[in-house]
């Protein structure tokens, strides 16, 4: 086979498994198109045109009924795709785009008592906290993330710093509540999260 040949059925195998090929999580087929994504994002200038986007294009599903799984963290491509996700979903998704406006930002997993786990996404303007709480943007300007964390959940007993690591969140930074009386180890809402 010559060398342009070679080259060609290269170029179409590379087409065949990027296009062609869907991408499967959990037995659902969905086929990745970032094009699509990154043309949505497009226009995207602001913290209030982030909250838009996603209150118009993505709605909450829990991960049992999406995926028949406890805890499925998706790629922001596959919420794209989907249009619907849980809160460690839009977290991603969040700072995903926070990224795509030069906005850093953490992903912050809250824990409480009887149970009380939720996800959101912190990121710092002017040196004060504000937070992407299921897409919906509030500006908080609290001094300190403990005040966040507060206004997410007043009875927070501790948090974490996370990531997306395939399809689970991964714990890169516990963060315990001074003011409250339990600590990490008395609540059991870490089953899915897996420490560094």
């Amino acid at each position: 086979m010559s060398h342009a040949k070679l080259k060609l059925l290269m170029i179409w195998v590379m087409w065949l498994v990027l296009v062609l090929i869907p991408v499967y999580s959990n037995g659902q087929s969905v086929t990745m198109d970032p094009m699509t994504l990154e043309k949505a994002l497009t226009p995207i200038q602001s913290l209030e045109s982030i909250a838009q986007l996603m209150s118009q294009n993505i709605r909450f599903v829990e991960d049992r009924a999406l995926f028949q799984d406890e805890d499925y963290w998706q790629s922001p491509e596959e919420l794209w795709k989907r249009k619907a996700g849980d809160c460690e979903d839009f977290a991603v998704f969040t700072q995903f785009v926070l990224r795509k406006i030069n906005i850093g930002s953490d992903i912050v997993s809250v824990y409480g008592i009887r149970g009380y786990a939720h996800t959101v996404v912190v990121f710092k303007q002017d040196g004060l906290y504000n937070v992407f709480n299921d897409g919906r943007l509030y500006m908080l300007r609290a001094k300190s993330l403990e005040d966040v964390l507060s206004h997410i959940h007043p009875d927070w007993t501790w948090a974490s710093t996370a990531e997306r690591r395939g399809t689970r969140g991964w714990s890169t930074k516990k963060i315990h509540n001074p003011a409250s009386p339990q600590n990490a180890s008395s609540v059991n809402s870490f089953a899915d999260f897996f420490p560094i």
